[in-house]
């Protein structure tokens, strides 16, 4: 990512002034957003402006795919050139699975620092992927590379505090009913 290409932040600005859940959908549907802007709208969250930032990564891994020891001795005998005994070949194996069941879950919680000095925020914003949905061939939604948005419009009767002790919570968050938006990466 270089942050010295051009910043236009004007998608993801608009998203937090929008107050009605229509304009939301509308805004959402017709643009496309990348991580460039998003790592400057994270970084301007850093400085002495009125946006908050709150980072959210979880990292999934299936227990039944972690690497045992009877895994790591099936290396041991592998002998360069030499083709795999059967050991070694399910330790392969059960390593691309973990490729394919693991989630790497990123979110970025946005708000606006003089909206609620002493108490969170009544008007929230949370954009998260994860290594799946920002991929263009294992994505699950239509259109491909995506994030969600899931704030205050979008879930009316979540209190940000649920949100934030089911992130805490859970290895592996799912946040249904959030809006898709184009991601490129």
């Amino acid at each position: 990512m270089l942050l010295s290409e051009p910043i236009d932040l004007e998608a993801w600005v608009a998203i937090f002034r929008c107050t009605k859940l229509s304009d939301l959908k509308k805004h959402c549907h017709k643009v496309t957003l990348n991580g460039v802007d998003l790592a400057h709208l994270i970084l301007a969250a850093k400085y002495p402006i009125p946006l908050c930032h709150l980072p959210v990564f979880k990292h999934h891994h299936p227990k039944h795919l972690e690497l045992t020891d009877e895994n790591l001795a099936a290396f041991k005998t592998l002998k360069v050139g030499e083709k795999a005994n059967e050991a070694a070949q399910k330790t392969f194996r059960k390593i691309g699975q973990m490729f394919e069941e693991r989630r790497l879950f990123c979110g970025h919680l946005f708000w606006w620092a003089e909206e609620s000095p002493d108490n969170l925020p009544s008007h929230w914003h949370f954009f998260h992927f994860d290594d799946k949905s920002t991929s263009e061939h294992k994505s699950h939604w239509k259109h491909g590379s995506h994030i969600h948005l899931m704030n205050h419009l979008t879930h009316p009767k979540l209190p940000l505090e649920k949100l934030l002790e089911k992130l805490d919570a859970e290895d592996r968050p799912w946040l249904g009913g959030g809006l898709h938006i184009r991601f490129n990466r």
